[in-house]
């Protein structure tokens, strides 16, 4: 069995029982519907059960459209499946991004910018003892 989904969006592997991290494509056209497709391919690969998404920004100096961004924040069931994103990027872009998604459009998940994948894993870790046990 495949622990990995790729589409035209990107890569996501899943990393342990309710851990996943994501490469996007780094396309800036992606629609709604490819979007929705890669989700639920991800949701089935994680038994459709909550986890926490590592999303692998680095060198990603690319946009989301805000067709995009307002789904991820107002879509029910990926603000449930998602138990805090932990977003990896170096780009001011970026960041500028993420605070706009936060402040404005309010997931009900929580989001957290770090600068590498090594603190993104240390977050992830940390969080499950709050969050999960």
């Amino acid at each position: 069995m495949n622990n990995f989904v790729k589409t035209a969006v990107g890569t996501f592997v899943k990393e342990k029982i309710n851990v996943g991290i994501v490469t996007y494509n780094g396309r800036d056209d992606v629609t709604v519907d490819e979007l929705i497709d890669f989700l639920n391919k991800i949701y089935q690969l994680m038994d459709n059960k909550p986890f926490f998404l590592i999303n692998d920004l680095t060198n990603d100096y690319g946009s989301f459209s805000n067709e995009i961004w307002r789904f991820l924040a107002n879509d029910k069931q990926f603000n449930k499946m998602i138990l805090h994103s932990i977003v990896i990027s170096n780009s001011l872009g970026m960041k500028i991004q993420l605070n706009f998604f936060i402040k404005f459009l309010k997931p009900s998940f929580k989001v957290t910018q770090v600068k590498s994948k090594e603190k993104a894993y240390k977050l992830v870790d940390s969080l499950k003892k709050i969050i999960v046990e």
